[in-house]
């Protein structure tokens, strides 16, 4: 199973990281996409190297926040919005650790999520 990953940049919430550590343990997962940004993205590769799993990295153009992981394969750098929808095309579930409870406007997060939604 390919798994897409979005967070916030703050970070994700002790709970979010042991809910990601959970899905990696129970769910047949065996590569995960992600953002490459500072934050979320970051932690979020950090467990998946610890679990052996494939990483794929879908860098932004602009590379102010970047957090420049290793990766075992990386896609063509794209705008932010973009670069989610590539990462909720080649997934077969996404998985979200936003800042905020409930769906927020103009958060690339929220945005991610529904995108993965409407596919």
């Amino acid at each position: 199973m390919i798994a897409g990953f979005t967070g916030t940049r703050r970070g994700m919430t002790k709970a979010q990281r042991l809910g990601l550590e959970s899905l990696f343990r129970d769910l047949p997962i065996v590569e995960l996409h992600h953002g490459d940004c500072r934050g979320a993205d970051e932690e979020a590769h950090d467990l998946a190297r610890a679990w052996a799993l494939v990483i794929v990295g879908h860098p932004p153009i602009d590379s102010k926040d970047r957090a420049f992981c290793e990766f075992d394969a990386v896609e063509t750098p794209l705008p932010f919005l973009k670069r989610n929808t590539e990462i909720v095309r080649v997934a077969d579930v996404l998985i979200a650790a936003p800042k905020e409870e409930k769906d927020v406007l103009r958060s690339g997060t929220w945005a991610t999520v529904r995108e993965a939604r409407r596919k």
